[in-house]
């Protein structure tokens, strides 16, 4: 088993119990830093009174050295609005924002569409996108053929 591996087999029930889900466990080492980073969300959102709770359970688990039998630094925290989306899980805490995707088509071209995300399957996403004469329609994509999907952020007032 491999550390990351063991790394979230035991962090994902400790996120679970804070009613989070694991989005990303990365581990990053260089010369001078070993980095254990954990990214967690749910569709209610999430708080610095989870991202604390979730990082101190952690720490307590692994006081030991028995996960972690080194010195590292731990990080946990929400997704950001620039992350790019990966999971359908990903797009289902951000349905009715807007998306902009890159995303493989027929014959192997490439095509890029900024909509709303409407659905969300396990396979594929909707997004409703603007075409010619301001009509929308939506369009289906696999999560397979996704390139790379992130949110649109729009700074201003809200409607």
């Amino acid at each position: 088993m491999t550390l990351l591996n063991k790394i979230t087999q035991a962090i994902e029930p400790i996120v679970a119990k804070h009613g989070q889900e694991l989005v990303e466990v990365t581990f990053e080492e260089n010369s001078q830093d070993k980095k254990l980073k954990v990214i967690v969300g749910s569709m209610k959102g999430t708080g610095i009174k989870e991202l604390t709770s979730i990082t101190k359970a952690f720490n307590a688990l692994n006081e030991d050295g028995s996960i972690i039998p080194f010195d590292f630094s731990l990080d946990v925290s929400s997704p950001g609005l620039d992350r790019p989306l990966k999971t359908s899980s990903d797009f289902k805490r951000n349905v009715d924002r807007d998306v902009s995707i890159k995303h493989k088509g027929d014959n192997d071209t490439t095509h890029n569409d900024t909509g709303t995300i409407k659905e969300v399957s396990e396979t594929d996403v909707v997004i409703n996108v603007t075409i010619s004469n301001k009509k929308n329609e939506n369009k289906k994509i696999q999560l397979e053929n996704i390139i790379v999907a992130k949110l649109v952020i729009k700074i201003g007032k809200r409607k």
